[in-house]
């Protein structure tokens, strides 16, 4: 029973702190509109099988570790470039949204796990936030005597928190999909390279106030 609430906690969590604008997000939005569900949907697995990784990393290492000293600064020096790309991908990118080349093939499936998958690697950050969550709670004794089997859940509900999410995300636009392109057209790709310039904006400002 307890494993339970650990997974029902874990997967709250993760599908709370993952509602915040990201990469893997907005290419779930993409893919959803540029290519179909399935695609969108591996896109999104793919993006929240990263999460059992660095939780796991993250429970363990509070162990050995001050998290309130913890240096996150690389971090930022890892996403940023990865965020720029991304911005400057999308500004140069063609629109196929609304004139497809009807000879032309969608991209194989298993490449959307990919994409998701290397997309949330490239955000250790990830490790930050489970860092703060699991100390968080082992200081007020919720985690410290956990078994194998209730941290394995806890670790488990982290990507499933982060996969219902990206289900959200499939089923909205896909619902809105025809009241989205029809307001943005042929800005979309500009859109969402705009969404990833922000991104790398807030983590320049991150390198820049942490180096003050």
């Amino acid at each position: 029973m307890e494993a339970i609430l650990y997974l029902v906690a874990a997967a709250v969590i993760s599908y709370v702190a993952s509602l915040q604008l990201g990469p893997v997000n907005l290419r779930v939005i993409q893919s959803t509109i540029q290519h179909n569900k399935k695609y969108a949907l591996l896109v999104g697995f793919g993006g929240s099988v990263p999460e059992l990784l660095y939780s796991s990393i993250a429970f363990y290492i509070t162990e050995f570790i001050d998290f309130k000293s913890f240096d996150n600064k690389w971090l930022s020096l890892i996403t940023l470039p990865v965020f720029i790309f991304l911005a400057v991908y999308n500004f140069r990118k063609k629109d196929n949204t609304t004139t497809k080349d009807p000879t032309a093939l969608p991209p194989a499936n298993h490449k959307g796990f990919i994409e998701g998958f290397i997309l949330a690697m490239l955000n250790p950050q990830l490790i930050t936030f489970w860092l703060v969550i699991i100390a968080f709670f082992k200081s007020k004794g919720w985690l410290i005597d956990a078994t194998l089997p209730q941290q394995s859940s806890f670790i488990l509900g982290t990507a499933i928190g982060a996969f219902v999410l990206q289900l959200t995300f499939i089923a909205l636009t896909s619902k809105y999909k025809d009241q989205i392109m029809k307001k943005l057209g042929k800005n979309f790709n500009k859109i969402i390279g705009g969404l990833f310039l922000l991104l790398a904006v807030i983590d320049a400002s991150k390198l820049i106030y942490s180096s003050l």
